[in-house]
């Protein structure tokens, strides 16, 4: 339960501030992660996509959240987006017969919350509940969802419910270990120049043929570049980051092991192993 937002006031306060209103970086989740008690693993991440920061209060959510990056028919992600007003919520619980979740300190009616709701490339949205597999055995949970599908239906948006059966670890993994090294203003000290120095270098090698793990080809462009040492490997990160080059993210992205990528702007389409 949010810790800020056990009473009228309170909540009427977030309102007021904008809490779960805005697009894109403008955006501003109702919930933030020093306001939810976290059984799991909860995380603060910059978004490539919206260049703020995102507020995932599980584990679920932030692989999630890494797949969402990935994909490129999503254009923003907006987590923690609250059910308002809460007197539509009141009046689809009520039609339903399902009493209307409550405080239980306080007793008042919650401000529900859905953990994405995503725009895609026509401006559509879906919403997204991401739950543990096992938390869909409780009756009170599948009321809620119940709640929470009919609210999204009514605005004219998809809705699912995804469990860790539906979301690819492996995949969310690969993506988290480029996640970092996408923007070049977070590659620093590593300058625009030495990325380019080093993916010249480093796709002349892979083009040739160059049959070494990506972790042992990076090393040595970086002692023949006189680069401080993982930097290359960092580079590659971007250009991989960046669909500059193009490798499959499942089974997981690793240097010590074979990678096949494809270079960018490369018109037959012909793949190289590195490994």
């Amino acid at each position: 339960m949010a810790k800020n937002f056990q009473t009228e006031v309170s909540i009427e306060k977030a309102i007021q501030a904008g809490r779960g209103k805005g697009q894109g970086k403008d955006y501003s989740p109702w919930l933030e992660i020093h306001q939810v008690p976290s059984l799991g693993k909860s995380s603060r991440i910059k978004g490539w996509k919206t260049g703020r920061i995102h507020h995932l209060l599980s584990q679920l959510e932030l692989h999630y959240m890494y797949l969402c990056e990935w994909n490129d028919n999503i254009t923003d992600i907006r987590e923690q987006y609250p059910l308002l007003p809460r007197e539509d919520i009141q009046t689809i619980c009520k039609e339903l017969g399902i009493p209307h979740p409550k405080d239980p300190r306080t007793g008042i009616n919650i401000v529900m919350t859905t953990d994405f709701v995503l725009t895609d490339t026509e401006g559509r949205l879906h919403a997204k509940t991401i739950k543990p597999s096992k938390d869909l055995e409780s009756e009170r949970v599948v009321q809620k969802l119940e709640i929470e599908r009919v609210f999204w239906e009514q605005q004219g948006a998809t809705w699912k419910i995804l469990t860790e059966q539906e979301l690819s670890v492996e995949k969310a993994k690969s993506i988290e270990w480029l996640h970092s090294k996408r923007l070049v203003e977070d590659m620093a000290p590593i300058t625009p120049k030495e990325i380019h120095r080093a993916r010249i270098w480093l796709e002349t090698r892979i083009a040739n043929g160059f049959q070494v793990k990506l972790s042992d080809i990076c090393s040595r462009c970086d002692e023949e570049l006189g680069f401080l040492s993982g930097s290359s490997l960092s580079i590659a990160r971007h250009l991989l980051a960046n669909k500059v080059w193009h490798t499959p993210i499942a089974p997981r992205i690793t240097p010590h092991k074979p990678l096949t990528i494809t270079l960018h702007g490369d018109t037959n389409k012909q793949s190289v192993r590195v490994g």
